[in-house]
């Protein structure tokens, strides 16, 4: 099932991307703005998580993301990890698919370092690993 949403999302990335009339420009500058917002490794990772998972471990980026997400939410010590295009689309009151059009160039088009993850259904967007 996890492999079916994973690949859902993937194709709806790519759709996304294909298809939207946005100017390459706006949606450069709206990336820009997006990176400082997303959650950050090891900044925003609690020195008990790092100390504990020694770093990453052996995760691949997408297994680590998959991995801290839930573990923030479960732990009321643990800092909530919230990487998705939803979220960023509310604070910064911007179109969700302009938002993850910005977060995909991010992640495809750049060298800042952003990888992605589906977790329970939303993908999840970090930057560091």
């Amino acid at each position: 099932m996890q492999r079916t949403v994973e690949a859902f999302e993937s194709k709806l990335d790519t759709l996304s991307a294909s298809n939207t009339e946005e100017d390459e420009e706006d949606i450069e500058d709206l990336a820009m703005d997006l990176l400082p917002r997303l959650p950050s490794y090891p900044q925003d990772i609690p020195e008990y998580a790092l100390r504990d998972l020694e770093g990453t471990g052996d995760m691949t980026p997408q297994e680590y993301i998959s991995f801290i997400i839930p573990a923030s939410r479960k732990d009321e010590d643990f800092p909530l990890i919230e990487g998705t295009a939803q979220r960023f689309a509310r604070e910064m009151r911007e179109p969700t698919p302009k938002v993850r059009e910005a977060l995909i160039h991010l992640e495809s088009n750049t060298t800042e370092n952003v990888e992605s993850a589906v977790v329970d259904n939303d993908r999840h967007w970090m930057r560091g690993l």
